[in-house]
């Protein structure tokens, strides 16, 4: 079932700002999952997945939103409405007693089988009809694990998923084992522990592992490295958040000095107002942040007082190097305006794909993921 298949919140780590755990439960084996329960329960599971996964950058990245929340606003507008419409009009038939087998399989999957995408208990919960080569507009209405694949027209037509060197735009779209490059939009294998990454220039890093040290401004590559092995230093050790040197819970990873160059130590955050350096993650109570300006940090000022992040409407938090948040929860900054503005739902105007709750902007406005428009 491709609705399922999807386990694409990894990738959220390093550019949303979630809180909270999930606390999936699938019920018992037996139980059936009503069809609109879906959104809800898969965006438990794979919060559940995102966290057992992700090790201590859950809660270093994780602060602001609540994961599920955030999850089940992208899975309703990445395409749902679309799902729903199928499934009333019987092109894809629904199993719920499958659907949940599903949702437990996906919480509790090995985290190196994270590009794995055909799952057979998955595939038997939402079923469709349309043979290889016919018209499609969902790739639930494909059979078995093959996409709709609309090369800029719909309807789309049902095919087997990309090989290695096929154009794609996620990873869904790429066979067993593959990702969407980040660098060439084009179905590649994800280099795995010890191997370049990222950059922008090399595709991202396999579950699991971390890519240490990338840099996308000046096109740095890092090197994948296992999440098990991110260390985690206490109040007034030296840490290095490039490298996956991290610090325990409730510390943060701030900025000791700039010159000659930057160094790191764990910080316990402050009681909200008071005083705070610029850190991974954020060296305030969730709800504020650290306001130093570019200008401040070129003076080697890296200390501050915590205020509360810019509401709705309200200019976007000036960061002088590219870390936390700068709106309040579920707000993102406009870039061309410099205004906070609300997460943006299906049809409304749009700047960045990080505006959408579907996480993906078209044209100006904010767009499912995967279905005929």
């Amino acid at each position: 079932m491709k609705t399922f298949r999807s386990l694409a919140l990894l990738p959220w780590l390093l550019c949303v700002a979630c809180g909270g755990s999930s606390d999936f439960t699938s019920g018992d084996s037996d139980d059936a999952l009503d069809f609109d329960e879906l959104p809800a329960s898969y965006a438990a599971a794979q919060c559940e997945l995102v966290e057992r996964c992700a090790g201590p950058l859950y809660h270093v990245f994780f602060t602001l939103e609540d994961c599920a929340t955030t999850a089940e606003a992208r899975f309703r507008d990445g395409g749902f409405s679309a799902l729903e419409a199928a499934v009333d009009a019987k092109t894809v038939s629904y199993d719920g007693k499958k659907a949940a087998e599903c949702l437990d399989i996906l919480a509790n999957r090995e985290c190196t089988e994270i590009n794995q995408r055909t799952n057979d208990v998955c595939e038997a919960a939402l079923t469709g009809t349309v043979k290889p080569g016919g018209d499609c507009t969902i790739d639930e209405e494909c059979e078995g694990s093959r996409i709709c694949d609309f090369a800029d027209q719909c309807p789309g037509t049902c095919v087997e998923h990309f090989d290695a060197g096929h154009v794609c735009i996620v990873n869904d779209e790429c066979a067993d084992g593959l990702v969407c490059s980040e660098a060439t939009s084009r179905c590649v294998a994800p280099p795995t522990n010890g191997e370049a990454c990222g950059g922008g220039v090399e595709p991202q890093c396999d579950g699991g592992f971390l890519c240490a040290g990338e840099n996308k401004d000046t096109q740095t590559t890092g090197t994948c490295r296992p999440h098990d092995q991110i260390v985690e230093h206490g109040a007034g050790e030296a840490c290095t958040p490039t490298l996956g040197d991290l610090c325990a819970e409730g510390l943060s990873c701030v900025v000791q000095s700039i010159t000659p160059a930057f160094t790191f130590a764990c910080r316990a955050k402050p009681a909200p107002g008071g005083a705070c350096r610029l850190g991974i993650p954020e060296n305030c109570t969730a709800g504020e942040y650290c306001p130093i300006s570019t200008a401040e940090l070129a003076l080697g000022i890296v200390e501050s007082n915590c205020v509360p992040l810019p509401e709705i409407g309200e200019p976007c938090a000036a960061r002088p190097i590219d870390i936390g948040a700068t709106c309040e929860a579920y707000a993102r900054c406009d870039e061309p305006a410099g205004t906070c503005l609300g997460l943006r739902g299906l049809g409304e105007s749009c700047s960045s794909d990080e505006l959408c709750k579907s996480g993906n902007c078209e044209s100006g406005g904010c767009a499912p993921v995967r279905a005929c428009q």
